[in-house]
């Protein structure tokens, strides 16, 4: 279904939100957006995107850590594209480091945020599978923000 629904960041969708934003002259954080991949490929990028209160996107993220786990089923590389760079956004809350979900298990990622982009709030949407989202969910935010 999320080939199916998959736009451009210009798409009408987005534009929806970027409506929204401008509308109620506040921000949003959009993670888990389906952004339509390459023309070459069916597969989507999962992007998180952040609009400012005047209507414009000022980053977009395209996850880099696919959730691949073929012992239950999820194999998220066959339908999504990984990103590929480190995104930070300046924001009225500070700078913020821009992730999705399966990236928190990879500490290092959250490191370079920090102290090589000057992150000060890392944010990470996510839509984990319940029970290892009881198991762990808490327990990798507060590693990555002890780190």
């Amino acid at each position: 279904e999320a080939q199916t629904i998959a736009e451009p960041l210009d798409g009408p969708v987005m534009r929806s939100y970027l409506d929204l934003a401008r509308d109620e002259g506040v921000w949003l954080s959009l993670g888990g957006f389906q952004e339509k991949g390459p023309e070459d490929d069916p597969r989507i990028y999962n992007t998180h995107v952040i609009v400012d209160a005047d209507g414009q996107i000022v980053a977009s993220y395209r996850k880099i850590h696919l959730y691949d786990a073929p012992f239950v089923g999820l194999v998220e590389s066959r339908q999504a594209l990984p990103g590929e760079k480190l995104v930070v956004a300046d924001s009225p809350a500070g700078r913020l480091g821009v992730t999705i979900c399966y990236d928190m298990r990879f500490p290092e990622l959250y490191q370079k945020l920090t102290f090589l982009h000057g992150a000060q709030v890392l944010l990470m949407p996510s839509a984990f599978a319940m029970r290892t989202g009881e198991a762990h969910w808490e327990t990798l935010l507060r590693c990555r923000a002890t780190e």
